[in-house]
């Protein structure tokens, strides 16, 4: 007869075997679950990286639209196909353009963040005519021309401005492109002669309009008078070779001039130290291509 401590130990021992068998059971269920688990989760998708360069200006109004820190507004123009005043289809490189010329509010802006570039300042007595900023009282303009294009203004200065806003001043072809769209066309808003809702041309207003005016000679990218009001500097140089001499090319026409110098075809050049009462600009931005291994 198995004595009373013997009974214990007996049922101590096949509890503690009973309870033994019970939590490894558990626990190998619960390993097969987490395999089952880590088979049926769904992974977590990377966020997708947004195609094309990075863009360093705000958005702006619709996903085609950026504005620069001074106010400008922007159009992308995607890369792709161009028709050309050839007739013939080339590649276009991706960029950003002003819609607007750079007006005498903006320019202010500029001045007073530089003032090598102020009347009289190191910068405009080296890289400007004696015309330069010729209707300013120091940093003030007329106060009517505060929406008006900046005039008087040599290339140079035109290129420090962009530049300070990590821009620069379009090339021709890229002055084309906004200005015609994505086939070749004469005028930004079409092959019909100027008019007085088109352009402001052959003093028929007498004077700059606000950059903003004319919705009749939008260009089909939606950028204002890239036909008249005032010629606009680009990059390229205008070489005079039997002068001896590069000047920088300047688009558009003014609103002074006829009708054929209004053409986007049309390619006029200055002296980039001469400051103008009809020539402005307007800024683009394209991303730095990578340089080859």
């Amino acid at each position: 007869m198995l004595r009373k401590i013997d009974w214990f130990m007996l049922i101590s021992a096949f509890f503690f075997m009973i309870a033994g068998t019970g939590i490894l059971g558990f626990v190998e269920y619960q390993k097969r679950q987490l395999k089952t688990s880590k088979k049926t989760r769904p992974r977590k998708k990377k966020p997708k990286k947004p195609k094309g360069p990075k863009i360093p200006f705000q958005k702006g109004a619709s996903p085609k639209e950026f504005v620069d820190k001074n106010g400008s507004t922007m159009v992308l123009i995607p890369a792709g196909k161009w028709i050309g005043p050839d007739g013939k289809e080339q590649e276009m490189h991706l960029f950003l353009i002003d819609t607007t010329e750079v007006t005498y509010k903006q320019f202010q802006a500029f001045l007073r963040a530089n003032p090598e570039w102020q009347k009289g300042g190191k910068k405009a007595r080296e890289f400007a005519d004696p015309n330069y900023l010729k209707d300013w009282d120091g940093l003030e303009y007329p106060k009517e021309k505060e929406n008006s294009p900046v005039v008087w203004v040599s290339w140079y200065a035109a290129k420090a401005y962009a530049e300070w806003l990590g821009k620069r001043l379009p090339t021709e072809k890229e002055w084309m492109r906004a200005a015609s769209g994505k086939t070749w066309q004469i005028y930004p808003w079409g092959k019909e002669a100027p008019s007085k809702q088109t352009a402001n041309f052959g003093n028929l207003y007498g004077k700059t309009l606000e950059v903003n005016t004319l919705m009749g000679g939008l260009s089909p990218e939606g950028c204002f008078h890239m036909a008249g009001n005032v010629w606009e500097w680009c990059e390229d140089p205008y070489p005079l070779p039997s002068l001896g001499l590069t000047w920088r090319l300047i688009k558009g026409g003014s609103y002074r001039n006829l009708p054929e110098n209004l053409a986007i075809p049309y390619r006029s050049g200055e002296d980039p130290k001469t400051c103008r009462e009809d020539v402005g600009f307007r800024c683009a931005w394209s991303p730095k291509e990578k340089k080859k291994p």
